[in-house]
Order: structure tokens, then sequence, then C-alpha cells
């Protein structure tokens, strides 16, 4: 539909402006932003997110990135694909704003998730469990 490609472009516009280190960059983003936040399209809106925290990431707005991903951690569909990758990110960027109780909760529903990993996941888990032994203090 017309609104998901005008959506798409944005971000696209925004991506290229922090690619190209145009000032406009993050004003793009956050024009972009909010029409994610009150989309009703959910599939589009979960992948754009993730590009979207991405993004902001990038920018250097770690604690927008970290609201994009919690925002959307809540109304995941139930892929495990996404909600995996959703809990990942909030658990990673989480850790760096300094929200360590959100980083495990999000590892202890991302380690619960993955508990019947595919071998190529595996070390992945692994990781994720020894971050949430390291933050548990154990």
């Amino acid at each position: 539909n017309d609104d998901d490609r005008v959506m798409c472009a944005d971000l696209l516009d925004a991506w290229l402006a922090w690619r190209e280190r145009r000032p406009e960059a993050r004003s793009l983003l956050d024009r972009t932003d909010s029409v994610y936040i009150t989309s009703d399209v959910l599939d589009d809106w979960v992948v754009t997110n993730l590009v979207t925290a991405r993004l902001r990431e990038a920018i250097g707005d770690l604690p927008g990135a970290a609201r994009v991903i919690a925002r959307v951690s809540t109304a995941v569909p139930t892929s495990p694909t996404y909600r995996a990758t959703y809990l990942r990110e909030q658990a990673r960027l989480g850790l760096q704003v300094g929200d360590t109780a959100g980083a495990i909760r999000a590892l202890r529903r991302y380690v619960a998730l993955r508990q019947q990993a595919e071998p190529a996941l595996r070390p992945e888990v692994d990781r994720a469990r020894a971050e949430l032994a390291r933050l548990l203090g154990r």
C-alpha cells in the first residue's frame, strides 16, 4: 500500500542522510519514527522499528534506540524469529543505557525462548546465558 511505501522511503532517506553525514539525519529519523509509532501495520512496524532502533544507535541516540526496542518488544508478533531478535536487542541496548534490570528480564526471556535452539544458534544462546549469569553475579 502507499503508506507502507512512504514509510520505507522515509526510513531510507534517514539512513542515507546518516551515511552521508548530513545534519538532517536525526530530524528525518525522528519524523519517520513518529509515523511508526502510530502505524497499524504490525508486520511492517516490527521490521522497520528494528531498523529504526539500529539507526538511532548509529547516530548516537542510545536512549532512543532502547526506547524503540522496549516499546516494540511488548507488541512483537508470535514469530519466534522477531521475538528473539527483539529480546536480544533489548538486552544489549538496555545494558548500554544502564537498564540492568530490563536487560536481565530480556535475557531470561531470550534464553527461555531459545532453549531448543538449532546448532547454528547455540553459541549465541550460550553467550546470552553467560551474560545473564554475569549480571546475576553467578
